[in-house]
Protein backbone atom coordinates (compact mmCIF):
# COMPACT_ATOMS: atom_id res chain seq x y z
CA UNK A 1 0.00 0.00 0.00
CA UNK A 2 2.60 2.08 1.07
CA UNK A 3 4.45 1.73 -2.22
CA UNK A 4 1.09 2.67 -4.64
CA UNK A 5 1.50 5.82 -2.63
CA UNK A 6 4.71 6.68 -3.29
CA UNK A 7 3.85 6.03 -7.04
CA UNK A 8 0.35 8.04 -6.72
CA UNK A 9 2.41 11.13 -5.14
CA UNK A 10 5.48 10.88 -7.45
CA UNK A 11 2.55 10.98 -10.23
CA UNK A 12 1.25 14.38 -8.63
CA UNK A 13 4.22 15.79 -8.21
CA UNK A 14 5.71 15.53 -11.44
CA UNK A 15 2.70 15.60 -13.85
CA UNK A 16 0.65 18.14 -11.86
CA UNK A 17 2.90 20.12 -9.81
CA UNK A 18 5.75 20.41 -12.27
CA UNK A 19 4.49 18.79 -15.28
CA UNK A 20 1.47 21.26 -16.67
CA UNK A 21 3.27 24.14 -16.37
CA UNK A 22 6.61 22.52 -18.02
CA UNK A 23 4.18 21.77 -21.00
CA UNK A 24 2.87 25.19 -21.45
CA UNK A 25 6.42 26.50 -21.11
CA UNK A 26 8.05 24.08 -23.21
CA UNK A 27 5.42 25.42 -26.02
CA UNK A 28 5.80 28.63 -25.27
CA UNK A 29 9.79 28.44 -25.92
CA UNK A 30 9.17 25.98 -29.34
CA UNK A 31 7.29 28.88 -30.90
CA UNK A 32 9.88 31.68 -29.76
CA UNK A 33 12.35 28.58 -31.75
CA UNK A 34 9.62 28.29 -34.24
CA UNK A 35 9.54 31.97 -35.11
CA UNK A 36 13.09 32.93 -34.99
CA UNK A 37 15.11 29.91 -35.17
CA UNK A 38 16.23 30.32 -38.77
CA UNK A 39 17.90 33.90 -38.57
CA UNK A 40 20.04 33.09 -36.02
CA UNK A 41 22.80 31.64 -38.43
CA UNK A 42 23.15 34.66 -40.62
CA UNK A 43 23.80 36.70 -37.36
CA UNK A 44 26.81 34.23 -36.17
CA UNK A 45 27.91 34.40 -39.61
CA UNK A 46 28.05 38.09 -40.23
CA UNK A 47 29.34 38.64 -36.48
CA UNK A 48 32.51 36.41 -36.22
CA UNK A 49 34.54 38.71 -33.50
CA UNK A 50 31.30 38.54 -30.91
CA UNK A 51 30.61 34.35 -31.89
CA UNK A 52 31.12 33.43 -28.19
CA UNK A 53 28.57 35.72 -26.73
CA UNK A 54 25.87 34.40 -29.77
CA UNK A 55 27.04 31.45 -28.85
CA UNK A 56 26.54 31.54 -24.99
CA UNK A 57 23.12 33.15 -26.02
CA UNK A 58 21.71 29.69 -28.26
CA UNK A 59 23.06 27.76 -25.27
CA UNK A 60 20.95 29.81 -22.42
CA UNK A 61 17.91 29.42 -24.45
CA UNK A 62 15.92 26.34 -22.22
CA UNK A 63 16.08 23.28 -24.48
CA UNK A 64 18.55 21.95 -26.58
CA UNK A 65 17.46 23.36 -30.21
CA UNK A 66 19.90 26.75 -29.82
CA UNK A 67 22.20 24.12 -29.18
CA UNK A 68 21.63 21.60 -31.74
CA UNK A 69 21.75 24.52 -34.46
CA UNK A 70 25.26 25.59 -34.08
CA UNK A 71 26.60 21.88 -34.46
CA UNK A 72 26.77 21.77 -38.36
CA UNK A 73 28.16 25.23 -38.03
CA UNK A 74 30.93 24.27 -36.54
CA UNK A 75 31.72 21.33 -38.48
CA UNK A 76 31.47 23.82 -41.73
CA UNK A 77 33.88 26.26 -40.03
CA UNK A 78 30.79 29.16 -40.07
CA UNK A 79 31.43 29.42 -36.38
CA UNK A 80 34.50 29.36 -34.16
CA UNK A 81 35.53 26.75 -31.27
CA UNK A 82 35.21 29.21 -28.74
CA UNK A 83 31.56 29.66 -29.57
CA UNK A 84 31.04 26.16 -29.53
CA UNK A 85 32.57 25.96 -26.03
CA UNK A 86 30.45 29.12 -25.09
CA UNK A 87 27.60 27.34 -26.33
CA UNK A 88 27.83 24.06 -24.47
CA UNK A 89 29.01 25.54 -21.71
CA UNK A 90 25.63 27.73 -21.00
CA UNK A 91 23.21 24.92 -22.38
CA UNK A 92 21.02 23.37 -19.62
CA UNK A 93 19.22 21.40 -22.30
CA UNK A 94 15.58 20.20 -21.47
CA UNK A 95 16.57 20.50 -17.50
CA UNK A 96 16.24 23.97 -17.32
CA UNK A 97 12.46 23.59 -18.30
CA UNK A 98 12.15 22.08 -14.76
CA UNK A 99 13.70 25.32 -13.01
CA UNK A 100 11.57 27.30 -14.84
CA UNK A 101 8.90 25.62 -13.81
CA UNK A 102 9.63 25.25 -10.05
CA UNK A 103 12.78 27.20 -8.99
CA UNK A 104 12.48 30.43 -11.28
CA UNK A 105 15.26 32.39 -8.80
CA UNK A 106 17.58 28.90 -9.38
CA UNK A 107 17.32 29.30 -13.04
CA UNK A 108 18.34 32.71 -13.10
CA UNK A 109 21.21 32.55 -10.76
CA UNK A 110 22.36 29.78 -12.49
CA UNK A 111 21.81 30.80 -16.02
CA UNK A 112 23.51 33.86 -15.44
CA UNK A 113 26.79 32.33 -13.80
CA UNK A 114 26.74 30.08 -16.75
CA UNK A 115 26.12 32.95 -19.32
CA UNK A 116 29.26 34.56 -17.66
CA UNK A 117 31.29 31.63 -17.47
CA UNK A 118 30.63 30.60 -20.86
CA UNK A 119 31.90 34.00 -22.70
CA UNK A 120 34.70 34.02 -21.09
CA UNK A 121 36.28 30.54 -22.06
CA UNK A 122 34.81 30.73 -25.42
CA UNK A 123 37.28 33.99 -25.74
CA UNK A 124 39.95 32.11 -24.01
CA UNK A 125 39.79 28.97 -26.23
CA UNK A 126 39.60 31.62 -29.27
CA UNK A 127 42.40 34.15 -28.25
CA UNK A 128 44.43 30.93 -27.86
CA UNK A 129 44.09 29.27 -30.93
CA UNK A 130 42.83 26.22 -29.13
CA UNK A 131 41.21 24.69 -32.05
CA UNK A 132 44.50 25.01 -33.89
CA UNK A 133 46.42 23.76 -30.98
CA UNK A 134 44.64 20.93 -30.82
CA UNK A 135 44.67 20.26 -34.78
CA UNK A 136 40.72 19.86 -34.89
CA UNK A 137 38.38 20.00 -38.28
CA UNK A 138 41.75 19.36 -40.09
CA UNK A 139 40.17 16.10 -41.68
CA UNK A 140 37.28 15.75 -44.48
CA UNK A 141 34.07 15.35 -42.26
CA UNK A 142 32.97 12.20 -44.35
CA UNK A 143 34.05 10.64 -47.62
CA UNK A 144 30.64 9.83 -48.80
CA UNK A 145 29.68 10.14 -52.51
CA UNK A 146 26.76 12.39 -51.63
CA UNK A 147 24.19 10.57 -54.34
CA UNK A 148 21.05 12.51 -53.74
CA UNK A 149 18.29 9.51 -51.72
CA UNK A 150 16.60 11.41 -50.25
CA UNK A 151 13.77 10.16 -51.44
CA UNK A 152 14.86 6.73 -50.60
CA UNK A 153 15.80 8.10 -46.88
CA UNK A 154 12.39 9.74 -46.92
CA UNK A 155 10.34 6.01 -47.36
CA UNK A 156 12.11 4.22 -44.93
CA UNK A 157 12.63 6.76 -42.30
CA UNK A 158 9.97 8.46 -41.53
CA UNK A 159 11.13 12.05 -42.77
CA UNK A 160 9.03 14.83 -42.22
CA UNK A 161 7.97 16.46 -45.82
CA UNK A 162 8.10 20.12 -45.15
CA UNK A 163 8.23 20.51 -49.29
CA UNK A 164 11.25 22.62 -49.59
CA UNK A 165 13.59 20.54 -47.63
CA UNK A 166 15.46 23.48 -46.30
CA UNK A 167 17.89 22.69 -43.38
CA UNK A 168 19.51 24.71 -40.92
CA UNK A 169 23.03 25.61 -40.85
CA UNK A 170 23.81 23.06 -44.12
CA UNK A 171 22.54 22.32 -47.32
CA UNK A 172 21.07 19.28 -48.55
CA UNK A 173 22.96 16.55 -48.98
CA UNK A 174 25.89 17.56 -48.13
CA UNK A 175 28.52 15.67 -45.03
CA UNK A 176 26.73 17.38 -42.75
CA UNK A 177 23.41 16.07 -43.86
CA UNK A 178 24.60 12.26 -44.66
CA UNK A 179 26.05 12.39 -41.39
CA UNK A 180 23.06 13.78 -39.28
CA UNK A 181 19.94 12.54 -41.33
CA UNK A 182 21.19 9.72 -44.01
CA UNK A 183 23.39 7.88 -41.60
CA UNK A 184 21.58 7.61 -38.45
CA UNK A 185 19.24 5.21 -37.08
CA UNK A 186 15.49 6.56 -37.05
CA UNK A 187 14.05 5.72 -33.43
CA UNK A 188 10.75 6.21 -34.08
CA UNK A 189 8.42 2.81 -35.33
CA UNK A 190 5.95 3.53 -37.70
CA UNK A 191 3.25 2.91 -34.81
CA UNK A 192 5.27 5.88 -32.74
CA UNK A 193 5.11 8.09 -36.01
CA UNK A 194 1.25 7.53 -36.33
CA UNK A 195 0.67 7.95 -33.11
CA UNK A 196 3.01 11.09 -32.25
CA UNK A 197 1.65 12.94 -35.46
CA UNK A 198 -2.25 11.94 -35.47
CA UNK A 199 -4.04 11.93 -32.29
CA UNK A 200 -1.21 11.65 -29.53
CA UNK A 201 -0.08 15.21 -29.18
CA UNK A 202 -3.64 16.16 -29.00
CA UNK A 203 -4.98 14.10 -26.31
CA UNK A 204 -1.49 15.13 -24.68
CA UNK A 205 -2.28 18.62 -24.31
CA UNK A 206 -6.07 17.99 -23.58
CA UNK A 207 -4.30 16.02 -20.19
CA UNK A 208 -1.90 19.45 -19.97
CA UNK A 209 -4.72 21.73 -20.18
CA UNK A 210 -7.31 19.39 -17.77
CA UNK A 211 -3.87 18.74 -15.39
CA UNK A 212 -3.60 22.95 -15.32
CA UNK A 213 -7.13 23.62 -14.38
CA UNK A 214 -7.14 21.20 -11.82
CA UNK A 215 -3.97 22.66 -10.36
CA UNK A 216 -5.11 25.70 -10.10
CA UNK A 217 -8.45 24.64 -8.66
CA UNK A 218 -6.99 22.49 -5.97
CA UNK A 219 -4.51 25.25 -4.95
CA UNK A 220 -6.95 27.98 -4.49
CA UNK A 221 -6.57 27.63 -0.91
CA UNK A 222 -3.44 29.19 -0.67
CA UNK A 223 0.34 28.41 -0.07
CA UNK A 224 -0.09 26.30 3.02
CA UNK A 225 -2.54 24.14 1.36
CA UNK A 226 -0.61 23.66 -1.37
CA UNK A 227 2.75 23.01 -0.05
CA UNK A 228 1.26 20.07 2.37
CA UNK A 229 0.15 18.64 -0.19
CA UNK A 230 2.78 18.17 -1.99
CA UNK A 231 4.45 16.41 0.66
CA UNK A 232 1.41 14.12 2.31
CA UNK A 233 1.08 10.98 0.88
CA UNK A 234 -2.47 10.96 3.05
CA UNK A 235 -3.43 14.12 1.58
CA UNK A 236 -3.04 13.27 -1.85
CA UNK A 237 -5.08 10.01 -1.77
CA UNK A 238 -8.26 11.70 -0.78
CA UNK A 239 -8.14 13.98 -4.07
CA UNK A 240 -8.91 11.26 -5.87
CA UNK A 241 -9.53 13.26 -9.21
CA UNK A 242 -6.35 14.33 -9.20
CA UNK A 243 -5.14 11.20 -8.17
CA UNK A 244 -6.64 9.92 -11.76
CA UNK A 245 -5.40 12.89 -14.01
CA UNK A 246 -1.87 12.46 -12.70
CA UNK A 247 -1.30 8.58 -13.10
CA UNK A 248 -3.15 9.03 -16.86
CA UNK A 249 -0.73 12.12 -17.74
CA UNK A 250 1.92 9.78 -16.09
CA UNK A 251 1.08 6.69 -18.30
CA UNK A 252 0.44 8.85 -21.51
CA UNK A 253 3.57 10.37 -20.87
CA UNK A 254 5.37 7.14 -20.90
CA UNK A 255 3.67 5.47 -23.35
CA UNK A 256 4.36 8.59 -25.67
CA UNK A 257 8.20 8.07 -24.91
CA UNK A 258 8.33 4.05 -25.25
CA UNK A 259 6.77 5.07 -28.98
CA UNK A 260 9.09 7.58 -29.92
CA UNK A 261 11.70 5.58 -28.36
CA UNK A 262 13.50 8.13 -26.44
CA UNK A 263 15.32 6.71 -23.69
CA UNK A 264 18.18 9.43 -23.33
CA UNK A 265 18.63 11.53 -26.01
CA UNK A 266 15.85 13.76 -26.56
CA UNK A 267 15.76 16.20 -29.59
CA UNK A 268 17.85 15.13 -32.88
CA UNK A 269 19.70 18.18 -35.35
CA UNK A 270 16.85 17.02 -37.47
CA UNK A 271 13.65 17.37 -35.08
CA UNK A 272 14.99 20.42 -34.28
CA UNK A 273 15.17 22.06 -37.75
CA UNK A 274 11.58 20.70 -38.55
CA UNK A 275 10.22 22.44 -35.21
CA UNK A 276 11.93 25.66 -36.73
CA UNK A 277 10.41 25.25 -40.41
CA UNK A 278 6.94 23.97 -39.67
CA UNK A 279 4.18 24.69 -36.88
CA UNK A 280 2.67 21.85 -36.90
CA UNK A 281 6.07 20.09 -36.51
CA UNK A 282 6.31 22.70 -33.42
CA UNK A 283 3.40 21.40 -31.54
CA UNK A 284 3.90 17.57 -32.05
CA UNK A 285 7.85 17.53 -30.82
CA UNK A 286 6.76 20.25 -28.24
CA UNK A 287 4.38 16.92 -26.65
CA UNK A 288 7.14 14.57 -27.36
CA UNK A 289 9.91 16.82 -25.57
CA UNK A 290 7.46 17.26 -22.43
CA UNK A 291 6.31 13.94 -22.04
CA UNK A 292 10.34 13.08 -21.98
CA UNK A 293 10.88 15.57 -19.67
CA UNK A 294 7.81 14.40 -17.16
CA UNK A 295 8.57 10.77 -17.47
CA UNK A 296 12.00 11.43 -16.12
CA UNK A 297 11.27 13.82 -13.30
CA UNK A 298 8.63 11.51 -12.22
CA UNK A 299 11.59 8.53 -12.29
CA UNK A 300 13.26 10.64 -10.17
CA UNK A 301 10.75 12.05 -7.67
CA UNK A 302 10.12 7.68 -7.21
CA UNK A 303 13.42 7.17 -6.81
CA UNK A 304 13.75 10.23 -4.10
CA UNK A 305 10.85 8.77 -2.33
CA UNK A 306 12.13 5.51 -2.29
CA UNK A 307 15.51 6.11 -1.14
CA UNK A 308 14.36 8.70 1.71
CA UNK A 309 11.78 5.80 2.69
CA UNK A 310 14.85 3.38 2.99
CA UNK A 311 17.47 5.04 4.88
CA UNK A 312 14.85 6.37 7.36
CA UNK A 313 13.39 9.85 6.24
CA UNK A 314 14.39 13.19 4.93
CA UNK A 315 16.49 14.17 8.08
CA UNK A 316 18.71 10.92 7.87
CA UNK A 317 19.08 12.42 4.27
CA UNK A 318 19.54 15.54 4.75
CA UNK A 319 22.48 14.96 7.67
CA UNK A 320 24.49 12.84 4.67
CA UNK A 321 24.26 15.54 2.47
CA UNK A 322 25.65 18.62 4.44
CA UNK A 323 28.81 16.07 5.62
CA UNK A 324 29.63 15.20 1.63
CA UNK A 325 28.38 18.39 0.48
CA UNK A 326 31.83 18.93 -1.94
CA UNK A 327 30.92 15.26 -3.37
CA UNK A 328 28.00 16.27 -4.44
CA UNK A 329 29.58 19.39 -6.24
CA UNK A 330 31.75 16.86 -8.23
CA UNK A 331 28.79 14.43 -8.85
CA UNK A 332 27.19 16.95 -10.47
CA UNK A 333 30.06 18.55 -12.21
CA UNK A 334 30.60 14.41 -13.69
CA UNK A 335 27.15 14.28 -14.42
CA UNK A 336 27.26 16.69 -16.72
CA UNK A 337 29.43 14.70 -18.45
CA UNK A 338 26.94 12.52 -19.44
CA UNK A 339 25.41 13.03 -23.22
CA UNK A 340 21.49 13.51 -22.78
CA UNK A 341 19.19 15.07 -20.91
CA UNK A 342 17.42 12.08 -19.13
CA UNK A 343 20.32 11.76 -16.33
CA UNK A 344 20.11 15.28 -15.96
CA UNK A 345 16.42 16.03 -15.58
CA UNK A 346 16.88 13.37 -12.59
CA UNK A 347 19.35 15.66 -11.42
CA UNK A 348 17.68 19.15 -11.28
CA UNK A 349 14.58 16.75 -9.97
CA UNK A 350 16.50 16.02 -6.66
CA UNK A 351 17.67 19.65 -6.53
CA UNK A 352 14.21 21.20 -6.59
CA UNK A 353 13.39 18.39 -3.49
CA UNK A 354 16.48 19.92 -1.65
CA UNK A 355 19.00 16.97 -2.48
CA UNK A 356 21.83 18.66 -3.90
CA UNK A 357 22.82 22.56 -2.78
CA UNK A 358 23.01 25.12 -5.40
CA UNK A 359 26.82 24.77 -6.16
CA UNK A 360 26.20 21.58 -7.24
CA UNK A 361 23.22 23.10 -9.48
CA UNK A 362 26.30 25.05 -10.85
CA UNK A 363 28.28 22.60 -11.70
CA UNK A 364 26.32 20.56 -13.35
CA UNK A 365 24.39 23.59 -15.40
CA UNK A 366 28.38 24.31 -16.72
CA UNK A 367 29.13 20.67 -17.75
CA UNK A 368 26.05 19.32 -18.95
CA UNK A 369 25.24 20.10 -22.66
CA UNK A 370 21.53 18.32 -22.78
CA UNK A 371 21.49 16.58 -26.11
CA UNK A 372 23.69 19.20 -28.64
CA UNK A 373 27.01 17.01 -27.82
CA UNK A 374 24.84 14.40 -29.56
CA UNK A 375 25.12 15.44 -33.67
CA UNK A 376 28.83 16.86 -32.59
CA UNK A 377 29.38 13.26 -32.08
CA UNK A 378 28.20 12.11 -34.82
CA UNK A 379 30.09 14.44 -37.23
CA UNK A 380 33.51 15.27 -35.28
CA UNK A 381 34.25 12.82 -32.27
CA UNK A 382 37.43 14.95 -31.59
CA UNK A 383 36.21 17.99 -31.04
CA UNK A 384 33.31 16.72 -28.92
CA UNK A 385 35.91 15.06 -26.71
CA UNK A 386 37.93 18.42 -25.87
CA UNK A 387 34.61 20.48 -25.94
CA UNK A 388 33.63 18.17 -22.61
CA UNK A 389 37.47 18.27 -21.25
CA UNK A 390 36.94 22.11 -21.82
CA UNK A 391 33.55 22.20 -20.00
CA UNK A 392 34.31 20.26 -16.88
CA UNK A 393 37.02 22.57 -15.78
CA UNK A 394 35.42 25.28 -15.20
CA UNK A 395 32.02 22.88 -13.80
CA UNK A 396 34.36 21.83 -11.22
CA UNK A 397 36.04 25.16 -10.27
CA UNK A 398 33.29 26.98 -10.17
CA UNK A 399 31.06 24.75 -8.37
CA UNK A 400 33.58 24.42 -5.63
CA UNK A 401 33.59 28.84 -5.75
CA UNK A 402 30.36 28.80 -5.06
CA UNK A 403 30.41 26.18 -2.49
CA UNK A 404 33.07 27.90 -0.26
CA UNK A 405 30.80 31.45 -0.77
CA UNK A 406 27.33 29.86 0.33
CA UNK A 407 28.99 27.66 2.97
Amino acid sequence: MEFIELIINAAQESFLHVGVLLGIVILIFGYIDYKTGGNIVDILEKNKKIQPIIGAILGIIPGCGGSIILMPLYVKNKVSFGALVATLISSMGDAAFILISSDIKAYIGVSLISFLIAIVCGYIVDILHLDEKLKLRKDKLYNCDCINNEKTDFEKGLKIDLNTRKHIGHEVNDEVDHALHHNEKRNMSKLGYKFTHSIGYKIFYLLIIVGLIVTIISHGGGAEHAHSHIHSHEESLELPFEGIISLLGITLSIIYTILSKKYIKNSTHEEVESKILSFKEMIIHSASETAFVITWIFIGYLVYDLGVMLIGGEEVLNSILLVNGMITVLIGAFLGVVPGCGIQVIFISLYSKGVMPFAALVANSISQDGDALFPLIAMDKKSALWAKILNLIPAIIIGFVVYFIMS
